[in-house]
Parts: structure tokens; C-alpha cells; sequence
């Protein structure tokens, strides 16, 4: 198996506001590796980057959004060249049926499983 946690790799988190996310970006952080962070939520993705003692970029977006994912990209490559890893974390559970409500499911669809 490959290693991919080492000192100055790039890894690209999704969902990195809070939970596994958070706690990913705290270990890599830990283990020497640059980060870029994605998550809905600015006010939670700076709380981590706090706990973090290496380079990071902060990016607020949905994985859901064809945007989002071309500045994931682009962030990556112009700050750091690369991208070792990337952790797809994101992912939304909205209470629905898709018989009762389409809209919702198919956001929880596009998030969970196909990432835009």
C-alpha cells in the first residue's frame, strides 16, 4: 500500500468544517502535509484552521457546484503544485423520500455520490 500521509504532500479535504472532515485536517496538519480545506461554512473552516500548524487554503463552497470543484482544482495547483491526496468527505442527509420531495433528493444525490 501506498503512503500517502507524508511530509509536504498536498491533500484536498471536502466536508473539513467539522467531524471527520476537521479531524482529518488535523492529522494530516500533524503529520507535515499542506492542506486545502473545502466546506459550506467559512465560520467553521477557519475554527479548524486555527488547530492546524501547517500551510492551508480555506475554501467555501459546495461540492455540489461545478465551481467549487475548478477552485478546489486550481487553489491546489497554484499554491502548492500538486495534489497527493484528496479526501471526499462531503456529504449532506436531507429527511426525504424521493418520492416526496425530488428537489431534495436529488441535492443529497448530487453531494453524497457524485461530487457535481
Amino acid at each position: 500500500m501506498v503512503d500517502v500521509i507524508k511530509k509536504d504532500y498536498v491533500a484536498v479535504i471536502t466536508g473539513a468544517g467539522a467531524g471527520i472532515g476537521a479531524t482529518a485536517a488535523k492529522h494530516f496538519s500533524d503529520a507535515g502535509m499542506r492542506l486545502v480545506l473545502v466546506d459550506t461554512n467559512l465560520k467553521y473552516l477557519k475554527q479548524v484552521a486555527h488547530t492546524l500548524s501547517t500551510e492551508y487554503r480555506l475554501i467555501e463552497g459546495s461540492v455540489a457546484d461545478a465551481i467549487t470543484i475548478q477552485k478546489m482544482y486550481d487553489v491546489a495547483f497554484e499554491a502548492f503544485g500538486q495534489v497527493n491526496l484528496l479526501f471526499n468527505n462531503a456529504g449532506i442527509s436531507i429527511p426525504t423520500s424521493p418520492w416526496d420531495q425530488l428537489d431534495n433528493w436529488s441535492d443529497m444525490m448530487e453531494v453524497n455520490f457524485f461530487l457535481y
